[in-house]
């Protein structure tokens, strides 16, 4: 298969919530496959092995809360209409946290 295929189907896995792209190192792009594909959700990320977990948008309770009142604000001030975003936390996971230390 050539690598224009898999772009294409990495495209079109995103587009149908298969998969999510997230950026990784110098915001290179990479791609999470999500086990959540009806639910909205967010990414953490490990800078150094690049691992990624899925998060609830409900586990952020008032980040949630005030990015969707801020998203209507937007709308209200620009006319602009958000149809998604996304969240992704950076930091150490448990594994690289051991090698750390």
């Amino acid at each position: 298969m050539g690598l224009q295929s898999v772009y294409r189907n990495l495209a079109d896995f995103t587009k149908v919530g298969i998969t999510e792209e997230m950026f990784v190192e110098r915001r290179k792009a990479a791609y999470a496959l999500c086990k959540r594909v009806a639910s909205h959700h967010h990414h953490v990320v490990c800078l150094r092995c690049g691992r990624s977990g899925e998060i609830e948008a409900c586990e952020l309770g008032d980040v949630v809360t005030r990015l969707e009142r801020s998203i209507q604000n937007i709308k209200k001030e620009t006319g602009f209409i958000v149809e998604r975003h996304s969240l992704q936390l950076e930091g150490l996971c448990h594994g690289c946290q051991a090698k750390k230390a």
